[in-house]
Order: C-alpha cells, then structure tokens, then sequence
C-alpha cells in the first residue's frame, strides 16, 4: 500500500558504480531526429563540457561521477547539486574534481549551491576549454511541443556524446516547473546542457523517470542563470556551514509550500469517492487501490487514495526533504467484528507511520488523543522527528482513525517532511479541522 511506484519518481543521474570505459572525445548522435544540427550543437558545446566525480581522499578512486558545462572564461561551471553532494557535505572524504578533453584531473571548489532546484556553480581550476555563454539566449527560451533539444553528457563514463530528443512542455511540480524531455537520459549526464537547435541553453539534465523510456527532466536554465549571479555576487560558500545553507533553502521552500496550502480553501475534490483535502492542487499525483480485483486477500474491503507531491529535494544519498503525503483508506469488514476491524485498521496506521530510522533523523515522539469528527469518534495521532544536521527542520505525522458505523473504519494521514515545527503543526492544526 505504498505510493511511491505509483507516482511519478525519478532517479537523479549521477554514476555511482565503477568505470567502465575510460573517457573519448568523440561524439555518438542518440536519437537522429537531426544527425546534422547535433553535430553542430555538440562542436559548440564540446569546448566547455567536463566530467566532475568525487574522488576519496585515502585512495584517490572516484565514487561518483556526473557531467558540468563551463559557463565564463574564469572556469566557473553549472552542474547538479546532487553531483557535486558528497563533497559537499563530507570535504574532509571527498575531493571534487574535473577532467576536460585535453587535460588530466584537476581540482574543482564548490561556490554556490541551490539544493530545491537541484543545481550548483563549481569552479574550474586551471580550466584551458572554451565556455558556453551562459545569458547568450533568453532566460526563458519559447519552444514549441516536438521542437528537438540536444542534450550533452558523459552516460556511464562512455564519454561525451549528444542525446536527441524532443520538447514535450512543461511539468510542474512540487518545488516548481521542470523541463520535459522526451529524450534519453542516464546515469553520468546529471549536470550537463541541454540546447534547442539555434544553440540557446534551455535546461540543465537533472533527472529520469525511474520506470519510464526516454521520460527524462531538465532544470529550466532560469534557474542556472539564477546560481551563476549569484555565484558571482557573493563569497564561495563554506563548507563547514553547507548544512546551515541547506536548512536555510529549504526553510525557505517550505514556508512557501506552507502559505500556498494554508492560504487556499480546501475541498475534497469533485466526483471522488475518497476524502482528500485538495490542499496543493496540481502540485501532487494521487492514485488508487482496492483489493476488489482479489489482489489482496484481506477479511475485509480496502480502498486507498494517496496524493503525494511530484519530488522532492535532493539532500543527502537516501535522504531527501520538502515532502508532502496525504491519504484516505477505507476499511469494510468482511468477516471481522468492530474490535477486530479496529486492529486492523490500527495495523495499516502504524504501517506508514514513517519513523524514520537513519543518522539523518533523531527519535520518533508520538502523542495520542481522541476526537470527535462530525459526531463519529475517532483516535489521532501526531508523530515528530526532527532532522539531526538540517537544524529547525522536523518529520511530521498525523493519523486519524474514525469509525463511519459498526462495518467501516477510515484511517487518514497527513505527513509533511522537511518542515519547520511552526509551519508543520499549523498544517496538521488545519487538517484536523477541515477532517472535523
């Protein structure tokens, strides 16, 4: 009964396995919709691309590898936060270094990071290529559906090649629009440009849908050109606070998330047969299960709604924040009697009661209560965690079980991650008023 195979989930796309070939500096035209105008995207390019990894520092062998474009004759460069997050958060293990087409390994430093759009600007030290004009094109290229993007990087450490696709609009998500690509994407091309035919950025490679085919996601380029001023502006972040920055943004990005849903009337949606507050509209994807179909053999009739926002950010491997889920589940006994129908219900709560037990999370607390919902009583339970390094930022759950009559529990949940107490219990105080 979990949601997350059923919505949209994509994998981030930095190499995380051995090499398996060393680096070329040739080019493989994927998808030839346009052989001719890849060619000449990918001469352009070529100058500026270069191949970023995480290399341990006790052994010098890499641990992760991604792609990033140079974008100014200083060597700063755009990638992906997530390429470049392991060196990040642990400088003391990782180096983070580049390799270009004509030159060895060489020392790369982080100067800005934007984890809720998933990107960063590094610096390229003694960087000899030719940069990409980062603002030569407009912050918000108007594209046409089916128009071809090339998208450019180094998929499992093959080397540079150029994947054709096509523009298939716009996506929205929780934390903003992303670009979708209808083109191949994998693993090693995070971080690297994606152009339209005149040769103007239009995105940066961020993603894939994980059972999709040729469903990738790029970040609209607005957001690099965003990175890169300030990148330039300000000091290079250090990264003895890099979490102090990271709370902060996604700080930021909650309270946004936060006025958004409290700021709106919430309804339970037309025309369905489960309750769901419609609290962030088209910034979730819902779906439904029953056991109707015998898939599950259970004494008693289920059926499940769940919404959950498109993405999340990108933290840590593993570890991700800024999330929303709620849900409706419906139980009718069968063949149980109230108290047995109870348990049940009391076992489906407890079974995505999160918990989360890893080094990110400290100890889960719970407090319980009964309440009345409309003149049908019912138990809620709130549960909070707090984040261990992301400081101010907590997990939190509440889960209602009600009673509809003597055959019929609904066990709904709310869970909000990555958010602040204030913001977090403002949201759980709201849902629990719009369930009474």
């Amino acid at each position: 009964m979990k949601l997350r195979a059923a919505l949209l989930f994509v994998y981030c796309l930095a190499v995380a396995s051995p090499a398996v070939a060393t680096q070329g500096s040739g080019v493989a035209a994927r998808g030839a919709n346009d052989s001719r105008s890849g060619a000449v995207v990918f001469e352009k390019v070529r100058p500026s691309l270069v191949t970023l990894r995480n290399a341990l520092v006790s052994t010098g062998e890499r641990s992760t590898l991604g792609s990033a474009f140079a974008v100014d004759r200083q060597g700063r460069a755009i990638t992906n936060y997530h390429v470049v997050a392991e060196h990040a958060l642990r400088p003391e293990r990782y180096a983070l270094e580049y390799e270009s087409a004509s030159g060895p390994w060489r020392r790369a430093q982080v100067l800005a990071i934007d984890v809720v759009h998933d990107l960063a600007v590094v610096q390229l030290e003694q960087f000899a290529g030719g940069p990409i004009p980062l603002f030569a094109g407009p912050s918000k290229p108007s594209m046409r559906l089916g128009e071809p993007i090339f998208s450019l990087g180094n998929p499992l450490d093959l080397g540079f090649t150029v994947t054709a696709g096509t523009y298939s609009g716009m996506v929205r998500g929780g934390h903003g629009a992303t670009v979708h690509f209808t083109g191949a994407l994998n693993a090693g091309m995070s971080g690297g440009p994606a152009l339209n035919a005149r040769g103007d950025l239009v995105g940066v490679n961020v993603s894939r849908m994980a059972d999709g085919e040729q469903v990738s996601f790029l970040v609209p380029i607005e957001h690099a050109q965003d990175l890169y001023r300030r990148a330039t502006a300000e000091p290079a972040i250090d990264l003895r606070k890099v979490r102090e920055v990271i709370a902060s943004q996604i700080g930021s990005e909650q309270a946004r998330i936060s006025a958004l849903a409290l700021g709106r009337t919430w309804t339970a949606g037309a025309g369905r047969a489960l309750s769901v507050p419609e609290m962030l509209d088209d910034a979730v994807e819902c779906a439904a299960q029953d056991n109707d179909q015998g898939r599950f053999s259970m004494p008693y009739e289920f059926r499940s709604l769940q919404c959950a926002m498109r993405n999340m950010i990108y933290v840590d491997e593993g570890f991700y924040a800024s999330g929303v889920v709620y849900a409706s589940h419906v139980l009718r006994a069968k063949t149980l009697n109230t108290v047995q129908l109870f348990r049940a219900a009391d076992r489906v709560a407890k079974s995505e009661l999160l918990g989360l037990r890893s080094r990110h999370y400290g100890r889960q607390v719970c407090t319980e209560s009964f309440i009345d919902l409309r003149g049908r009583p019912g138990r809620a339970v709130v549960c909070a965690q707090a984040f261990r390094e992301l400081q101010g930022l907590y997990e939190i759950e509440v889960r209602v079980i009600s009673q509809n009559g003597e055959s019929e529990v609904t066990v709904s949940r709310l869970a909000l991650n990555g958010f602040t107490w204030d913001n977090g219990m403002a949201l759980v105080s709201r849902y629990m008023d719009w369930m009474r």
